[in-house]
């Protein structure tokens, strides 16, 4: 009989061993690890700045300048969702080359993973920045103030789609799909939960979201370990900004979450959905 697809534990290694292609020198292999996330930062910042500029200054067409002035915000969105696309797209071939399994096998056991996931992402992103707030780390950064105030000035559903759908995405092509799978395979486990974090922290580019993204990029690459398949990852990174995003943009939302109560419940959460994953067993094969 056919096995089925292992989705627990241990897919995700013994997919390693079935990869396309290994680097022939460290040097290369370093190389390969670092590359894709230089042509994401890059290209995304020359796509965004190009365009802005493009649209901004009316370079094609006088109408231009004013269509950006009287609809920043749409063009904001739009630029965004552009630049995001064009970058990733550089990524996609290897990408599918890292050989991936993208959606797992449906199953109650997925569907229970899948809910736990969502409250590990949900609790943990919302802890970290209450914890941040009231310990003045996040307004100690400037350069997160402005980040922060240029994505929370977007519309609710726009700055869903932009941050909590489309971003996320292609972050995740870019640091679990490829960068954390070629670390996983040219230097074992630790290193590639480690790494990965860490360079997903670096990424983001101010303090407050270095430590952020590093914490939450070793749930999330602990998430895509234990559960193999990647829809997983994405699904976390995606609940995790919309949790945010929604529940920092609504003051009685706010409210609730960044009370002493409210941060009880996110703490209970994040310990149990954090040990139901280490409990998980592989799943049984036919």
């Amino acid at each position: 009989m056919p096995m089925r697809n292992r989705l627990w534990i241990s897919p995700l290694a013994d997919r390693i061993k079935k990869t396309p292609y290994m680097a022939p020198s460290s040097m290369v292999r370093a190389v390969s690890v670092v590359l894709p996330e230089f042509i994401y930062y890059y290209m995304l910042q020359f796509v965004t700045f190009g365009m802005a500029y493009i649209i901004g200054t009316g370079q094609y067409h006088t109408v231009t300048s004013d269509f950006f002035t009287n609809n920043s915000m749409l063009c904001a969105v739009i630029i965004r969702i552009m630049a995001v696309s064009v970058s990733v797209l550089l990524l996609i071939v290897p990408f599918i080359r890292e050989y991936p399994v993208i959606l797992p096998e449906r199953n109650k056991r997925s569907v229970v993973g899948g809910i736990n996931v969502i409250l590990l992402a949900l609790s943990s992103a919302l802890l970290f920045n209450t914890l941040a707030i009231i310990s003045g780390f996040a307004g100690g950064s400037d350069s997160f103030t402005q980040t922060a105030s240029s994505q929370f000035s977007l519309p609710v559903w726009a700055g869903i789609l932009v941050y909590g759908i489309i971003t996320p995405v292609s972050e995740e092509i870019v640091h679990r799909g490829i960068i954390y799978n070629r670390l996983r395979r040219y230097f074992g486990l630790p290193i590639a939960i480690i790494g990965s974090a860490i360079m997903f922290g670096v990424f983001h580019g101010n303090m407050v979201q270095l430590v952020y993204g590093t914490f939450m990029g070793l749930l999330i690459a602990y998430v895509y370990e234990r559960y193999g398949a990647f829809a997983y990852p994405v699904l976390f990174h995606c609940a995790a900004n919309i949790g945010v995003y929604v529940g920092m943009s609504t003051e009685w939302l706010r409210d609730i979450i960044m009370s002493g109560t409210g941060m009880i419940v996110e703490a209970i959460v994040l310990v149990g959905s954090a040990i139901y994953i280490l409990a998980l067993k592989p799943e049984k094969q036919d």
